[in-house]
């Protein structure tokens, strides 16, 4: 069975694709000098510190290049809405209709689709992932606001 998201989160990861970008870059540059090390047979913990940072920044970055795919892979007229809708403007639904004189039912199927093709791309990674990345998004939202 296909699993569903919610449109907020969708939206979300949308809206906020290039800061998370930007945060998962600035994790990556701060912490480029640091060396996983294979823990010693019959370690209780199975992975150092280092090492658990570097598989959740790249999990995190498997969310993002989800996203980034399922953008690069919309057509034109749908990526022209999707950056009205969740690019710098943020524009509303009434001005994306105004500004490139569409119906609001045809504005409000394209986001549908954006929307669909996103979940697609999102469906393809494990469930167990998408957990512990809203997870951090979750808990360290609030930080990352508070910095930008």
């Amino acid at each position: 069975m296909a699993r569903e998201f919610p449109i907020r989160m969708i939206d979300f990861l949308l809206h906020n694709r290039h800061e998370l970008r930007r945060e998962v870059e600035l994790l990556t540059a701060q912490q480029s000098g640091s060396i996983p090390k294979i823990p010693p047979r019959g370690a209780t913990e199975r992975r150092s510190p280092v090492e658990r940072e570097a598989i959740s920044r790249a999990e995190f970055t498997m969310v993002l290049d989800a996203v980034d795919r399922a953008w690069d892979s919309m057509s034109p007229d749908l990526r022209q809405i999707a950056r009205a809708k969740y690019g710098r403007a943020k524009m509303s639904n009434k001005e994306i209709q105004t500004r490139y004189h569409l119906s609001r039912a045809t504005v409000y199927r394209k986001l549908e689709t954006i929307r669909a093709v996103v979940a697609g791309r999102l469906a393809l990674i494990p469930e167990a992932i998408m957990r512990r990345f809203w997870y951090l998004i979750e808990t360290f939202w609030d930080d990352l606001l508070r910095r930008t």
